[in-house]
């Protein structure tokens, strides 16, 4: 579910970004950093069975996630 509620506010956010031409190495890291958060979260939410570490693990992914997107905001509002 929440890969419906992340990726187009994650594509809306990019989009933003592209539109204001705000372009740095920083945010390439954290673009390639969030796509590997999100394909780590769904691999550990599909591989393993869900117990709390796992769902600790998942959550850590998906709040890396966040942050990503946070930062990239701020990024926009205080260039």
């Amino acid at each position: 579910a929440n890969c419906v509620e992340n990726l187009p506010v994650y594509g809306a956010i990019i989009f933003g970004l592209t539109v204001m031409q705000l372009a740095s190495t920083l945010l390439n890291v954290l673009a390639i950093t969030y796509i590997l958060a999100r394909i780590c979260q769904t691999v550990t939410h599909v591989a393993f069975f869900d117990s709390n570490r796992m769902v600790l693990i998942r959550f850590c992914f998906f709040f890396i996630q966040i942050g990503i997107m946070f930062w990239m905001v701020g990024t926009m509002v205080f260039r």
